[in-house]
C-alpha cells in the first residue's frame, strides 16, 4: 500500500494514527468532483492529479485543523440522530415542538420540520458530476458547520467562499434546500471570554451562527460551467501555461505598509493599510520613511501539489512564502 503521510515532526504515535486517519469519501470516477474541489484554484485542482504515487505527501502536523473539524462534524450529527428529543426538552422545548421534528426522513411529512444531516447526493451537468454533503438541512435552510478562528469571522474574508459552497449544494439538493438564506455555524477554537468583553466586533459567544445569502441557482450554475470548462481547457497544459492561483487563493493577506522614523529602525512607528495614510503620516511627520511589506502566501503549506509547482518555488525565491510558525 502507497504511503500517504510523512510524521517529520515526530507526533507521539498515539496522535499520528488519529492524525492519519483519512474518513474522506473518495470517489474513484474520473468525472467525478465535489463541492469543495470546485472552491479550490484550477491550479492546485490540476497539478494535484498528477502527482505519483508517493510524491506530494502530507505531515501529519498539519492535518490537525481537519481532524477536529471531522471529529466536530461527527458529534453534532450523532446528537442530533441519537438524542435530539431529551436534549430539545432539556433546552426547553415543549414536547409537541419536539415531536414536530423528523430527521433525515425518507417520505418526509409536510407538516412536520424536516432536519438532514451530513446527507450527500449528486447531479450531473455536461459530462461531470458533481457532488456535494451538506452539514445540515433544517426546514429548508443549507447550515455549514466550521470550526476556525475568530479572525475568519472578523474579517469576512470568507463569505464569498461561504456563498458558493452553500449555494452549489442548493443546486445539487434544490427539492431540500429552497431558501435564499444559508447559516454558517461557527465554533470559534480561540474565542476568549475576556476579549469579548473588551473587544469591538469581536464575537460575544464562542458558537455563533452566521448568515450567508445564496447565489440565484442560475447564477451558480454559471459559476460551476465556467469553472469546469477552465479545469478542462488547462488539464492537460504544461505546467507553466496553468493559470497562477491569486492572492486569494495563496490565502495571502495585502500588504501591511510601515512607517519608520528613522530608516535605519529595525522596527515600524507606525502601520497602515493604505499606501497613500502611511505617506500622508510620513510628510505630517516631516521625516521619516515608508516601507512595504507584502502579504505571504500561506495556502502553498498545504498544497499537495507544492512540490511540483513553479509558483510556489518563485514566491519560495522572493521571501513570499509563509512558514509553518506564521
Amino acid at each position: 500500500m502507497t504511503q500517504k503521510y510523512t510524521n517529520d515532526s515526530n507526533i507521539s504515535l498515539p496522535m499520528a494514527v488519529w492524525l492519519a486517519q483519512d474518513e474522506y469519501k473518495h470517489d474513484p470516477r474520473p468525472n467525478h468532483i465535489s463541492v469543495t474541489a470546485l472552491l479550490r484554484s484550477t491550479r492546485q485542482l490540476i497539478l494535484s492529479k498528477r502527482l505519483k504515487p508517493g510524491e506530494g505527501l502530507e505531515d501529519v502536523s498539519l492535518l490537525l485543523a481537519a481532524r477536529l473539524g471531522t471529529a466536530v462534524h461527527s458529534a453534532i450529527e450523532r446528537a442530533w440522530l441519537t438524542n435530539h428529543q431529551d436534549s430539545m426538552l432539556d433546552l426547553g422545548y415543549p414536547k409537541h415542538v419536539v415531536d414536530n421534528v423528523e430527521i433525515n426522513p425518507l417520505k418526509p411529512d409536510p407538516k412536520k420540520v424536516q432536519v438532514y444531516t451530513e446527507i450527500r447526493k449528486e447531479r450531473q451537468i455536461g459530462n461531470w458530476i458533481v457532488s456535494g454533503e451538506a452539514d445540515m438541512i433544517c426546514d429548508f435552510h443549507v447550515h455549514d458547520v466550521k470550526s476556525t478562528s475568530v479572525g475568519m469571522y472578523t474579517k469576512g474574508t470568507k463569505d464569498l467562499d461561504y456563498s458558493k459552497q452553500m449555494s452549489m449544494y442548493r443546486w445539487i439538493m434544490p427539492d431540500l434546500i429552497t431558501e435564499d438564506m444559508g447559516y454558517i455555524e461557527f465554533i470559534f477554537k480561540d474565542w476568549s471570554l475576556i476579549k469579548s468583553f473588551h473587544t469591538p466586533n469581536y464575537p460575544k459567544v464562542p458558537v455563533l451562527q452566521h448568515k450567508v445569502p445564496l447565489m440565484p441557482i442560475k447564477k451558480t450554475e454559471k459559476f460551476i460551467n465556467e469553472k469546469l470548462i477552465q479545469i478542462e481547457t488547462f488539464m492537460d497544459a504544461d505546467e507553466p501555461d496553468i493559470p497562477l492561483c491569486d492572492d486569494k487563493e495563496l490565502w495571502r493577506d495585502p500588504p501591511v505598509y510601515q512607517y519608520f522614523s528613522k530608516a535605519t529602525n529595525a522596527r515600524a512607528t507606525k502601520n497602515f493599510d493604505s499606501e497613500t495614510a502611511a505617506t500622508s503620516h510620513m510628510l505630517q511627520k516631516g521625516t521619516g520613511v515608508v516601507k512595504t511589506k507584502p502579504g505571504k502566501a500561506m495556502a502553498c503549506l498545504y498544497c499537495r501539489a507544492a512540490t511540483i509547482c513553479s509558483q510556489r518555488t518563485t514566491l519560495a525565491s522572493q521571501g513570499l512564502l509563509a512558514s509553518s510558525a506564521s
